[in-house]
């Protein structure tokens, strides 16, 4: 396996004022942070792509990223026609989360009024979304028969700047998930305790051959 570099990122999504929010943005990238990223909450935290618009217009090299949209409150084209307009106004700077849902998860769903399904089922509406969110930021126009979303050529407008398209994130902990993640992310966040033990991530990694462009962890 290749090394490669680590990176350090900055999860946040909160701010007093907007004049606070751009400042903390752009002490991130003078600090010489790789990422910014906004979590996806209905919480106390700002709507993640647009305080991300936001970052991406105060800032010059620093990359912007979800940490990481919960999958079931979003339809995949219109995810991916945001995706496409972020990285295509950052200069190529948008790395895109993508997950099943945090801990808690239901109480947002119950402020949405939409159902709280199985993991079973978000996981395979997880991985319908990326089928037709790749294509889409690919270039490509996605034909999606369902069974969970159906498309007819769904294409955006700008392109990505990043080419072949902006990098994917998806965040999992169970086998099942990680599996998933490790065939069809870029890069794959391991969602574990903060106490977990390195033996125990090892085992995730190599148990469950993840093949991702890289692995990013979460301390809190």
């Amino acid at each position: 396996m290749s090394k490669r570099p680590f990176r350090f990122g900055v999860v946040t999504g909160q701010a007093r004022s907007a004049e606070e929010w751009i400042a903390k943005a752009r002490r991130a990238e003078s600090l010489g942070f790789s990422s910014f990223l906004v979590p996806d909450t209905l919480g106390q935290t700002f709507a993640p792509l647009s305080a991300l618009a936001i970052a991406a217009a105060a800032t010059h090299s620093i990359h912007l990223g979800t940490y990481v949209l919960a999958n079931d409150f979003r339809n995949p084209v219109l995810v991916a026609r945001e995706s496409a307009t972020l990285d295509f106004l950052s200069g190529g700077r948008f790395e895109l989360g993508l997950g099943v849902g945090r801990p808690g998860v239901e109480e947002d769903c119950r402020k949405l009024g939409i159902p709280f399904d199985s993991g079973g089922v978000r996981f395979e509406r997880l991985a319908e979304s990326l089928e037709i969110i790749k294509a889409i930021l690919s270039g490509q126009a996605a034909d999606a028969p369902g069974p969970h979303y159906a498309a007819a050529g769904a294409a955006v407008f700008p392109r990505p700047a990043q080419q072949p398209r902006p990098p994917i994130l998806v965040a999992a902990s169970g086998k099942r998930l990680l599996g998933l993640a490790g065939r069809e992310a870029d890069i794959v966040a391991l969602a574990a305790p903060p106490l977990e033990s390195q033996a125990a991530l090892k085992e995730k990694i190599a148990g469950w051959a993840i093949r991702p462009a890289s692995v990013s962890r979460s301390w809190s």
